[in-house]
């Protein structure tokens, strides 16, 4: 236990407290005074005197603790109001952030829908291109084999004499067959 000194109303007073209170009862004792001196206590210091202190430090702590001092009620009030005015204000602007991040969601939803869309429309076109263009190189290579076939049999033809083919009753169909391969051949190189 330790020991306080303390100075009230110009009297001192000796009080014990625990080890490690003494700056804490030293500062009540000072609260103590000048509560005294606010009453215009002089150097008399009765009994009652103290009693009047102590009862208006009571007052004083019981009002803080319950929140209930004339000015700090209504500034208590005053402030509790702007707090649920800014609270619903806020509340506000959160609605209207989740309705707006929902409209983005939903727009965005629906474009990329669109974009799938457009894709697999454009997988689907270059699939069919594709095949054309399979069916495309694979008529080209049947036009060159007989486009070969066509100059064999009209290398093949040169080579023989005519005059031995004069009197040959089958010159007439093979040379009227080799006209409309040529023209078949023309025909499909046109195309």
């Amino acid at each position: 236990m330790s020991e306080v000194t303390l100075t009230i109303g110009g009297r001192r007073h000796t009080v014990s407290c625990a080890d490690g209170e003494e700056a804490h009862i030293a500062e009540l004792g000072r609260i103590i005074d000048g509560k005294l001196m606010q009453m215009g206590s002089q150097a008399s210091q009765d009994s009652k005197n103290l009693l009047f202190a102590s009862l208006l430090l009571a007052d004083e702590l019981h009002e803080a603790r319950s929140g209930k001092t004339p000015d700090a009620g209504s500034a208590h009030d005053a402030e509790n109001a702007e707090m649920q005015a800014k609270l619903a204000e806020l509340k506000q602007a959160v609605v209207a952030k989740d309705a707006e991040l929902a409209a983005t969601r939903e727009s965005t939803l629906q474009e990329l829908s669109t974009l799938k869309a457009q894709v697999d429309e454009l997988l689907a076109q270059k699939e069919s291109v594709r095949a054309a263009h399979e069916g495309l190189r694979h008529k080209i290579i049947a036009l060159e084999e007989e486009r070969e076939a066509m100059a064999a049999t009209a290398e093949a033809a040169a080579r023989q004499p005519v005059q031995a083919l004069a009197g040959s009753e089958d010159l007439a169909p093979a040379l009227e067959r080799f006209a409309e391969l040529l023209e078949n051949c023309a025909d499909k190189l046109e195309a």
